[in-house]
């Protein structure tokens, strides 16, 4: 089946899947699966905002400037019959509205419908690795790959990892852990309850701040780094096992010149200890 919508083509490739699930309670006991498929044009597109309640989103980058952007939605839903379940799965749409240089792709489902009704929703996307991407799961991990963008990723219980980043990057997590691996200038990296590895492998000025609430953190330099780094915890030790000029070091603190100095990168645990290679 094919669908036309805001202009864009939207393929529905459905393999349903019906099982039985014994749950306690009041909740679902049949599932039905569904996979649908859009390709959104990137034109005049500067962002893409993704989000999903209940499920992952794992983004990937192509080389093409202007590659359409491709999305597999994966749906799985809930309900006490068959029939129950299909009406679950046909009350939620995949919103793909466009906002300025926004492109939105946010699994939307109807206000009214019954508390026991569920639904879990992964993307999977494939976008020009120029855009810019804003990606939040409220109970999924998120993961993205090669966008040159700045990125804004989050997660309420989830991991967020990133790889082969190079723009500004912002991830904050609020139960789950930050990996990353990018060359931006400004990174901000934020988990309430997860450990975080940070690979910075950009080779001049770095700036920005590294947090943890409750756990370790690891970085991972560039030789030519160049930053001003002040770390501090309240309960955990800080090891530095690199060349660098320090300026001042105690049990819990350790402000050090890398490089050339410059931009502050801050890096804080209140319940963890910090590692600088």
């Amino acid at each position: 089946m094919s669908y036309l919508l805001s202009g864009n083509r939207i393929g529905l490739s459905i393999s349903m899947f019906l099982g039985s699930l014994a749950l306690a309670g009041c909740g679902p006991t049949v599932w039905v699966e569904e996979v649908r498929t859009l390709e959104l044009s990137s034109a005049h597109i500067e962002r893409l905002v993704a989000s999903s309640h209940n499920g992952d989103i794992k983004v990937y980058a192509v080389e093409q400037a202007d590659a359409p952007i491709q999305v597999e939605a994966r749906i799985k839903a809930g309900g006490r019959s068959e029939t129950d379940a299909r009406s679950c799965l046909s009350a939620l749409k995949l919103d793909s509205s466009i906002s300025g240089g926004d492109q939105n792709l946010c699994p939307k489902f109807e206000p009214l419908h019954p508390a026991h009704w569920q639904l879990q929703v992964t993307l999977h996307v494939q976008m020009p690795k120029t855009l810019q991407l804003q990606a939040a799961s409220h109970n999924g991990d998120v993961f993205v790959s090669g966008i040159a963008g700045n990125l804004h990723i989050e997660s309420h219980n989830g991991n967020l990892t990133v790889r082969d980043g190079v723009g500004e990057l912002q991830a904050a997590s609020h139960n789950g852990r930050i990996e990353v691996t990018t060359r931006a200038a400004q990174v901000r990296l934020e988990s309430h309850n997860g450990e975080i590895f940070a690979h910075l492998r950009n080779g001049g000025s770095v700036g920005g701040a590294i947090s943890s609430h409750n756990g370790g953190i690891v970085l991972d330099l560039a030789a030519e780094i160049s930053a001003s780094l002040n770390c501090s915890t309240q309960n955990g030790s800080i090891e530095i096992n690199r060349t660098a000029k320090i300026i001042s070091r105690k049990s819990t603190q350790l402000q050090a010149q890398l490089g050339n100095g410059g931009a502050e990168l801050k890096v804080e645990s209140l319940n963890g200890s910090i590692t600088v290679h």
